[in-house]
């Protein structure tokens, strides 16, 4: 529905202020959304391509850094779940990049 009729619908008191909002946030989801992310997902193809282990040893330690600074920031009776959680995390991304490592350099060998 375009947002010029949802006004006209508002206006005419059809349509609830709550109702507008949720319809235009999901006109723009609907539309611009998935254009963001296809802009964003080729720009960091893109980076990746022109980036060597250095940038991406960087981009680590960034991460890395920003993951302490926000772990410093969580209350202590949260702390044993945000543990847990990060190690389930690690792992998850941990194992498919060690696989990969391995498969080149057998590979190559």
């Amino acid at each position: 529905m375009a947002i010029l009729e949802l006004r006209e619908k508002l206006d005419n008191n059809s349509i609830s202020k709550k109702e507008l909002f949720d319809k235009y946030v999901q006109e723009i989801i609907d539309t611009d959304l998935g254009k963001v992310m296809d802009k964003l997902f080729d720009f960091g193809n893109r980076y990746a391509r022109e980036s060597t282990w250095k940038d991406f040893a960087l981009v680590k330690f960034c991460l890395f850094s920003m993951g302490l600074a926000a772990g410093t920031q969580i209350p202590e009776k949260h702390k044993k779940k945000a543990i847990k959680t990060a190690a389930c995390v690690f792992a998850a991304t941990y194992i498919p990049l060690m696989t990969k490592v391995f498969r080149l350099a057998f590979r190559r060998a």
